[in-house]
């Protein structure tokens, strides 16, 4: 059973102490967060400068400061129009700032001014950024040496333990599998290897490999983003802490940690003894991601935070969804733990701010349940699936003004991914796979290269009729069997074809193949042509 949420009013008391803000998907985080750091610094608990940001990766930053950046400005507009007409914003955060007597929103005006004039030195960063610049701050409090020399990529030193040790013990695995098994384990030393990724004879090789890792880079007074973290998590654990702590939470009386589902037990472990219990914590985080464990998150520091909080909120509203979805979603994870007995971790219910839906679906293209029978395979369910979300797909695209750019579909994995494609392919609807994993080097289009440069290499009968048959030539068994002299004429194309690659390269295969063969029309044509002829 899901425990009651409490929700959290953006336009309440200011958290003070530390707070865990549970966040859903679509329910204004970065708002909050931005909102949030609006009001502490136009209600003078704080000033940009003392005001620290931290968000999980570089993009993230970027953004993050971009909003709070217009969030201040948008408030300085409310205030200012405020103080001028008496006229105040529908915004409730702006509402509630620019309420009051004149001279108290003036001082809220002056203070967001102050605000967007400094916003360079606004501390907003990942938390490897603010460990480093922390150790720089912190001086001979930390435990750094100043000559040591930061590099953000250590990847060849990675692979010179790792070619090392492979050496050195002989495993019996391929070389390959070997260096991605250390190179992972160096990563992160936090990280304990598991049945899974390695044999258990191999557990000591591990551990040698990171003790020479760490030999070799003291060695070379070099370090990586990994080493400020444990360099900064030892200041605050050592005989400097309490001093290193009470200069840094000084520094920063506020802090706001976005994304805090994505923290590992050392990252915790550096904001809890920095700032717990001496400066207004804000943690904003989903743990429902924190199960996935994306950038080496650990859920259980997500969990240990929130038992070590003064208080736990959830933000209430889901801005993205429309309420048919949030509802059903709700329903049906009502009952769900997505952690353990002893730690559970439940879908607190939300409400959603679109009350109907945006979306007008015909009956045909409705959402629909299938009770389906026990004896139904998976093979025979997936196709049932692909069928009718084509034909939902189709009835869209007939009775709205959506595109298929328009439109995604979420799958699980990879080939399933294909399989989709592929469904909504045969039904002319053209269809893209957006995946980080997919390499155009497993395209068809991949094959279809190879097969085109094995024939020039080597003229083959084999090869040249593999190439015939390829989507970059196009040619059928019926066009073959009524022409005899095509296979002759391919192989006087690739003989020419082969003369002039050397000097010329690809750009000379292209030209020979869009001329006699009409590349780019004939391919276009094809189900998927649009794709394969970008691959």
């Amino acid at each position: 059973m899901a425990k009651p949420a409490v929700p959290f009013d953006l336009t309440g008391p200011l958290p003070s102490g530390t707070v865990v803000l549970e966040a859903s998907a679509g329910t204004g985080k970065t708002y909050a967060l931005a909102a949030l750091a609006t009001r502490y610094i136009a209600e003078g608990v704080t000033t940009l400068p003392q005001l620290l940001l931290i968000t999980f990766t570089r993009i993230a930053t970027g953004e993050l400061r971009s909003r709070v950046y217009d969030r201040l400005l948008r408030c300085r507009g409310a205030l200012s129009i405020a103080l001028e007409t008496g006229g105040l914003p529908s915004d409730p955060v702006d509402r509630l700032l620019a309420s009051g007597p004149s001279d108290e929103v003036a001082q809220r005006l002056a203070r967001v001014d102050e605000a967007l004039a400094s916003i360079d030195l606004a501390t907003i960063a990942t938390i490897h950024q603010f460990a480093g610049r922390m150790l720089t701050e912190l001086g001979a409090l930390a435990h750094h040496d100043p000559l040591d020399r930061f590099k953000d990529d250590l990847t060849d030193l990675k692979h010179q333990v790792a070619e090392d040790s492979y050496l050195a013990n002989a495993p019996q695995m391929p070389y390959r599998d070997f260096q991605h098994l250390i190179t992972q384990a160096l990563e992160n030393n936090l990280v304990p290897l598991s049945a899974s990724e390695a044999d258990a004879a191999l557990l000591p090789v591990v551990a040698q490999a990171r003790e020479e890792y760490a030999r070799r880079k003291r060695r070379l007074r070099v370090y990586g983003y990994n080493d400020i973290m444990e360099r900064l998590s030892r200041t605050l654990d050592g005989p400097e802490a309490k001093q290193a702590a009470d200069a840094l939470a000084a520094r920063f009386p506020v802090v706001l940690v976005d994304e805090f589902q994505d923290t590992d037990p050392e990252q915790w472990d550096i904001l809890r003894h920095a700032f717990l219990g001496r400066a207004t914590l804000v943690l904003i985080g989903d743990p429902k991601q924190a199960i996935y464990r994306f950038r080496g998150a650990d859920v259980f520091a997500y969990l240990e935070a929130v038992r070590t909080a003064d208080a736990e909120r959830t933000l209430p509203t889901n801005y993205r969804a429309d309420a048919p979805l949030v509802d059903a979603i709700s329903w049906l994870f009502a009952e769900a733990n997505l952690g353990t007995p002893e730690q559970p971790i439940s879908v607190p219910a939300v409400s959603a701010y679109h009350a109907g839906s945006r979306l007008s679906l015909t009956p045909a293209a409705e959402l629909r349940v299938i009770d389906a029978p026990q004896a139904l395979t998976v093979a025979t369910a997936r196709q049932r699936i692909d069928a009718d979300l084509t034909r939902v797909v189709i009835d869209l695209l007939a009775t709205t003004k959506l595109h298929p750019s328009d439109i995604a579909v979420l799958v699980s994995r990879n080939r399933r991914a294909e399989e989709v494609r592929a469904a909504l392919t045969r039904a002319g609807i053209a269809a893209a796979i957006v995946s980080g994993a997919q390499s155009v080097l497993l395209s068809d289009a991949a094959t279809a290269w190879l097969t085109l440069l094995e024939a020039v290499a080597d003229a083959t009968p084999a090869r040249v009729s593999r190439l015939a048959f390829s989507p970059l030539v196009g040619l059928n068994a019926a066009a073959i069997a009524a022409d005899a002299e095509l296979l002759l004429r391919l192989r006087a194309g690739l003989a020419t074809a082969a003369v002039a690659f050397p000097e010329s390269g690809p750009s000379a295969l292209l030209e020979w193949l869009r001329t006699d063969y009409d590349l780019t029309p004939r391919v276009m044509n094809l189900p998927d042509g649009e794709r394969m002829l970008t691959d």
